[in-house]
């Protein structure tokens, strides 16, 4: 099911319907967000704060880069610390706390030209070189 979301999103977004149906909101630098369930308050993060966030990382063919496996990841950051791509630090701040959304970073603002090497398996990328990358992401909480 959460594939046949993706692929119907990718496709709503490149035929201009997504924002028919869900709050698209577009950034000056390329980042796409889309808000799939709205959060249950008002209140945004701020440069300086830690988040925590729930996610899944996939590529623009669905293939989940992390976590590879199970349920979202859990992870904590300081938004505007460098702590993350600069697509995250950027997109989480258009979030409200319990919302949930997709997330789409041009690899201007990920891993652009150098990708995510395989250690495992010389010359192949977990995440190819110029990718753009799309994330299932909910705002838990601000502290």
């Amino acid at each position: 099911m959460n594939k046949l979301l993706f692929c119907l999103l990718l496709m709503g977004l490149s035929l201009g319907y997504a924002q028919a149906q869900y709050d698209t909101l577009k950034t000056p630098s390329g980042i796409k967000y889309v808000v799939f369930k709205k959060g249950t308050g008002t209140q945004q993060p701020v440069k300086g704060q830690k988040v925590k966030v729930k996610y899944i990382g996939k590529l623009p063919n669905g293939k989940r880069f992390d976590p590879p496996k199970g349920p979202a990841a859990d992870f904590q950051f300081k938004i505007g610390a460098g702590e993350v791509i600069p697509g995250w630090d950027e997109g989480v701040l258009l979030m409200h706390v319990g919302e949930i959304g997709f997330l789409f970073v041009p690899p201007s603002l990920a891993y652009g030209a150098r990708g995510v090497p395989d250690e495992d398996s010389p010359g192949q990328y977990i995440i190819p070189l110029n990718t753009e990358l799309m994330f299932e992401i909910e705002l838990v909480n601000i502290k």
